[in-house]
């Protein structure tokens, strides 16, 4: 019986070593990569990396004359996260698929440099009065949407959740109003301002 299955085996496997591997894509086709633009400097970094943080890469990259550059994110992200419901909170957060895991890069400052010598960071954060509105990267393992609204008593923070994650990494807006009220939802996958 396996010498007549020996071919087909043996077709299947040359099938797979021709096959390309499937990576996963965010919204609108992310490619793991970040696409920044430095805005509002005075002196134009010609270099860029992530903090020295060691889950991040540690490569810098050029950044262009008008500002732009393009950073790999982390092709092997932990994503210990398995929910974005919170014990502490109460509310009716949900997540399409439970098997869903994720990983989040927020907050981020990057290291702008000139010449070899280090410069100072950016972030992709803008403040406005009691509104700060900034750009995440989080990293899903399968397509997943993030629902609902929940009350965290333990810091006064109400977060609302509107994401439709795509396997792979992903651009959300984090908008905080009054530092209490925290919106979390899809945005383009596009080049990110860093000021």
């Amino acid at each position: 019986m396996l010498v007549r299955l020996m071919p087909l085996l043996l077709v299947g496997a040359l099938l797979a070593g021709c096959t390309p591997p499937v990576t996963p894509d965010g919204p609108s086709g992310s490619s793991g990569v970040l696409r920044g633009r430095l805005a509002e400097r005075a002196v134009m970094p010609d270099q860029v990396s992530f903090p020295p943080i060691v889950t991040l890469p540690q490569q810098r990259v050029q950044v262009d004359a008008d500002g732009t550059f393009t950073l790999p994110l982390p092709t092997n992200p932990n994503a210990a996260i398995d929910t974005y419901r919170d014990d502490g909170c109460v509310g009716d957060v949900t997540e399409s698929a439970p098997a869903a895991r994720f990983e989040e890069l927020y907050h981020l400052k990057l290291m702008l440099y000139r010449d070899g010598a280090l410069l100072g960071s950016a972030r992709s954060r803008r403040v406005d009065g009691t509104t700060s509105r900034e750009i995440e990267f989080i990293y899903a393992t399968v397509d997943t949407d993030v629902t609902g609204t929940q009350a965290c008593a333990y810091d006064g923070r109400r977060e609302t959740f509107d994401l439709r994650l795509k396997a792979g990494w992903n651009n959300v807006r984090l908008t905080i109003r009054d530092y209490v009220d925290w919106t979390f939802e899809n945005a383009p996958d596009d080049t990110v301002a860093w000021y």
